[in-house]
């Protein structure tokens, strides 16, 4: 039985979900266009710094960093095994990724570190974000999933909370130390919900387990983008 790890770089945002429902753009933002997204998210790092200034328990987005312990303890484990490392800007690229390295009447055991589930149900036979792993699960091709989650993650949807095939754990260094050694890693930026200021941060991750960079959204042209938002919020404020 083949084991495939997946991770969405989401995971390790050390933001609390309080923090992302109010300042990070809604998921459904990850099918338009980069430069719209890029847009969205300058918008929301205007936004939050009144955020920040009217909620003691949010900060402004610039200021949100990563998991550190969990980071590096991930990219030791890469390093360790040096299996192959596929890199995405969806998750829903995962399906293609992990299918195409099983046989006809072959399935698999993932173990998927991220902040979402992503086994929603939406439209039968269209891959996307959200549903990849229920995909999966209904063309008989995933045998059992571990899901690794945050402790503030949404809890899964009502259809799944009894089906054995699915275990969350939440001890993420146990997890790694646990399972079997991976055919290959799959790791997706998610940049919906992945703050363009830590795209330096996945990238270091990137490059020290030999992958190729994604291109960082953190531009001079984004920060500008974030300065203009920012003096047009205080001028309507005044």
């Amino acid at each position: 039985m083949k084991t495939f790890l997946s991770i969405d770089w989401d995971y390790f945002i050390g933001a609390s979900a309080k923090e992302r429902m109010l300042l990070f753009p809604d998921g459904g933002n990850e099918n338009l266009p980069a430069f719209v997204l890029d847009i969205i998210w300058a918008s929301r790092y205007g936004g939050s710094v009144r955020l920040a200034e009217q909620h003691k328990d949010i900060r402004k987005i610039e200021d949100i960093g990563v998991l550190d312990k969990e980071l590096q303890v991930l990219t030791e484990y890469i390093e360790k095994w040096g299996v192959p490392v596929i890199v995405a800007e969806s998750h829903s690229e995962a399906y293609g990724v992990f299918r195409s390295r099983l046989g006809a009447k072959e399935k698999c055991d993932i173990v998927n570190i991220d902040y979402h589930h992503d086994v929603y149900r939406n439209r039968e036979g269209f891959v996307d974000c959200g549903n990849w792993l229920s995909e999966l699960f209904r063309v008989n091709k995933l045998n059992n999933l571990i899901w690794v989650a945050r402790d503030d993650s949404d809890e899964l949807p009502k259809q799944h909370a009894g089906n054995k095939q699915i275990t969350i754990r939440t001890d993420f260094e146990a997890v790694l130390s646990e399972m079997a050694v991976p055919e290959c890693v799959f790791i997706c930026r998610s940049g919906a919900w992945s703050p363009p200021h830590l795209d330096a941060r996945l990238n270091d991750l990137l490059e020290k387990v030999y992958s190729e960079p994604l291109p960082d959204r953190y531009t001079n042209e984004f920060k500008e983008g974030v300065k203009w938002d920012i003096e047009q919020m205080a001028n309507l404020l005044k």
